[in-house]
């Protein structure tokens, strides 16, 4: 094998394994009781982005079907991740205002 091909092989094995490496973040996001607020939508929101754009470049630009399949599976797997942070975040926001709508007021004691 060539450097080049020896090159291509480890970025389709380095990239392919960071599809498959945000799965124990979503699940992680997804078993949290309390929103999942060590996630940063911010972040993972801006590692979409810029997956989808190199997915975008791979089929555009680089005119490379693995290249763009492999930021597309980035995308989607960040994507992902954004969207079940939110969604907990959501359900967490819900349960602690039913909650406080719940519970009864203190009572002062007469002072």
């Amino acid at each position: 094998m060539s450097l080049a091909e020896w090159i291509t092989l480890l970025f389709v094995i380095t990239n392919g394994g960071r599809v498959l490496a945000i799965v124990p973040q979503i699940i992680s996001a997804a078993r949290c009781s309390q929103g999942a607020k060590a996630v940063s939508r911010l972040t993972w929101g801006y590692f979409a982005f810029a997956h989808l754009t190199a997915s975008l470049y791979g089929f555009f630009s680089a005119h490379d079907l693995k290249l763009a399949l492999i930021f597309l599976g980035s995308f989607a797997g960040c994507s992902l991740l954004v969207i079940v942070v939110s969604w907990k975040r959501w359900r967490h926001r819900e349960a602690t205002r039913i909650q406080r709508i719940g519970k009864t007021p203190p009572v002062l004691a007469p002072g």
